[in-house]
């Protein structure tokens, strides 16, 4: 028979939908799986998220500013995530790879886990 404990648990949780670390020069943001978000906050994710399948009249910017929604909800300092970024003549592109390297480390599933 296999046991498992809290601690156990805990550790499987970090491992499946651990957080996506983004350093900035004001320091470290972490952004949370969705799953590990509050309800009210999970559901406003789902909700953007939802609202960009299967769009053909929504526009780039549009698109944008619907991933950088999201990744506020989901991050702990929300007020440094852009402020690098936006400085950048390509910020656009750069939020659009934040955006998938966190929506591919946190989807459950994943073999490993690490800060990046």
């Amino acid at each position: 028979m296999t046991s498992f404990t809290l601690a156990d648990l805990h550790a499987e949780m970090e491992r499946q939908f651990g957080d996506f670390t983004y350093t900035t020069e004001a320091g470290p943001v972490r952004l949370r799986a969705v799953l590990r978000l509050p309800e009210a906050d999970r559901s406003k994710v789902e909700q953007l998220l939802s609202s960009l399948d299967g769009s053909t009249t929504r526009t780039t910017n549009d698109t944008m500013a619907v991933m950088r929604h999201v990744l506020c909800l989901c991050a702990d300092q929300p007020d440094r995530l852009f402020t690098e970024l936006d400085a950048q003549p390509e910020a656009a592109a750069l939020v659009l790879v934040l955006f998938q390297r966190w929506a591919e480390h946190t989807q459950p599933g994943e073999a490993s886990r690490s800060a990046s």
